[in-house]
């Protein structure tokens, strides 16, 4: 057997190997990376802190398709922790989207003239522009209230982590 067909059949066997992790394994490894980013001994607890709280904020703000784009410039621009702005920027996923949409026409009823209560039946045109004006409006608040509510949360788990290590 020739040195290529050899480097050739390790390869096809290494192959079966990478496929055979299953999610749970793959799923622990990635917890173990975002670990490594919070407990990182080089950065503070604050900006730590700060990075989580700017990708909230941008994660809740309605900046549709655009989020992690806005989120790689925020990081540079504020000098944070990219990866931890990145992964807090991913925060609007299907299942707490809803919450998100509610909360945040909610809010924006508080700053509206007349609150917006949209159904298929009432739609038009009028009505949608002006619920989109409501959840606009909602969801900066939104963002505003939470952002600085995952950075406190955040920085207190990162302190009371650090005090358990020392």
């Amino acid at each position: 057997m020739s040195v290529a067909e050899n480097n050739s059949t390790m390869q096809q066997e290494q192959e079966p190997e990478k496929m055979k992790k299953s999610l749970g394994v793959r799923f622990r490894e990635y917890s173990l990376k975002v670990k490594d980013l919070m407990v990182d001994p080089n950065e503070s607890d604050f900006t730590k802190s700060i990075s989580i709280s700017v990708g909230v904020f941008i994660s809740i703000v309605p900046a549709w398709g655009l989020q992690t784009l806005i989120a790689v410039g925020a990081a540079f621009l504020f000098r944070l922790n990219k990866p931890l702005v990145i992964a807090a920027s991913y925060l609007s996923v299907p299942p707490i989207l809803g919450p998100i949409l509610v909360l945040s026409m909610g809010l924006g009823a508080f700053f509206v003239d007349k609150a917006v209560h949209i159904t298929l039946a009432t739609a038009n045109y009028d009505l949608v522009m002006a619920a989109l004006h409501q959840y606009i409006i909602g969801s900066v608040v939104l963002a505003l209230i939470a952002a600085p509510v995952f950075g406190i949360l955040t920085f207190g788990i990162l302190k009371i982590f650090v005090r358990k290590r020392a």
